[in-house]
């Protein structure tokens, strides 16, 4: 029995070492990471390497990846906790709608660069005129000056690839009742859609009162990010079957 109790004390003081250690290499690594940028810049911010300037990315699918990456960056409502305080899977998750919208709005634009043969065949060395990447970049931005997802789904939808697929179909009508149900700005003006982007809050102008939240549940992320993954797979599979 006194043994027993000698060893669960002997296992809580290494435990609390091994915990008290982990802290204090945290602290050091961010202290040293602030005072590298509380410190003068030696070269005042980002630089590129010789010779190279930033244009926009036309491979397709670096954006439905990058739109996927948004998409997993979850809210979590809870998380499991293991042993030694670490983390483990969130046992609730939904998407704040200033993810979802622009995980969304990069995702589908992905599938409106895949149309495009010689957007279709760009490996990742490709080099890409500064007149077909501004030109493509103008009409990128003009599927929806507005940010519409809605509108980005109707543009989508034109493309006859989409059209003959029944499974890309039921992805984007299933998408378009979850933006309407969930994402879709409450009122129509010029900016609703980038308004949503915005941290929101709800007012009674009536009472003079309002509330940090006033919204129905959003689904489960789980599965928004399984609708999401399956399909982007799905989309890669069908374009890889098309003509270059």
């Amino acid at each position: 029995m006194c043994d027993n109790t000698l060893i669960d004390a002997a296992l809580e003081i290494l435990v609390k070492h091994k915990l008290d250690n982990k802290l204090d290499k945290q602290n050091r690594g961010y202290e040293e990471f602030c005072n590298r940028f509380a410190s003068p810049l030696k070269n005042n911010g980002r630089v590129l390497i010789n010779g190279f300037n930033v244009g926009i990315e036309l491979q397709p699918f670096s954006w439905i990846r990058l739109g996927l990456d948004l998409i997993n960056s979850r809210k979590a409502t809870g998380t499991i906790q293991l042993f030694e305080g670490v983390a483990g899977a969130d046992y609730g998750a939904y998407l704040p709608s200033p993810v979802f919208l622009i995980g969304t709005e990069i995702f589908l634009k992905g599938m409106w660069l895949y149309q495009h043969k010689e957007c279709r065949k760009l490996k990742s060395d490709s080099y890409v005129t500064l007149d077909v990447r501004n030109k493509y970049l103008e009409e990128i931005k003009n599927i929806s000056p507005k940010h519409n997802l809605l509108k980005i789904i109707s543009k989508v939808e034109e493309i006859e690839t989409y059209q003959r697929d029944e499974s890309v179909k039921h992805f984007l009508k299933i998408l378009t009742g979850i933006i309407k149900n969930y994402y879709a700005p409450f009122f129509a003006n010029d900016s609703a859609w980038a308004n949503e982007r915005y941290p929101r809050r709800f007012y009674n102008d009536l009472k003079k009162i309002s509330k940090k939240d006033a919204l129905k549940v959003f689904p489960e992320h789980i599965l928004i990010s399984r609708l999401f993954t399956e399909n982007a797979e799905r989309i890669r599979k069908l374009w890889e079957n098309q003509p270059v």
